[in-house]
């Protein structure tokens, strides 16, 4: 997926760590279009969740409305789901938790300070 999904998601307001974690994942793993199919075990091998967490990280997110789920099988026993995630409302998200952060940022050509304890280590 590209630079620009994965730098909207930072600013995303998802709920919980364990919730961006996997909407990270499924982000990077995604193609240009959002769409993603990566197993349940996947998801928890890379971000290093519990299966169990991983289904709630899941339920939350597509509950409110960061994905869809696609339902496929491959034969008679085999199937897996495919995530379609929701470009569009991550990307209002971003803005509008940009617009409305007022937290001040350092920008590389700012000079950071530091306080006097510090400075004397």
């Amino acid at each position: 997926m590209s630079y620009d999904v994965n730098r909207a998601i930072r600013t995303v307001k998802t709920g919980s760590p364990r919730d961006k974690a996997v909407l990270f994942l499924l982000a990077d793993m995604a193609d240009d279009d959002g769409l993603a199919y990566p197993s349940v075990r996947t998801i928890a091998e890379f971000t290093e969740l519990s299966k169990s967490s991983v289904e709630r990280a899941l339920r939350e997110l597509r509950k409110k409305g960061f994905f869809f789920v696609e339902k496929r099988s491959r034969g008679e026993f085999r199937s897996f789901n495919r995530y379609h995630l929701n470009l569009k409302k991550i990307y209002e998200l971003s803005e509008s938790n940009r617009q409305s952060d007022s937290t001040p940022r350092h920008s590389d050509s700012t000079p950071r300070q530091c306080d006097a304890n510090h400075a004397s280590r």
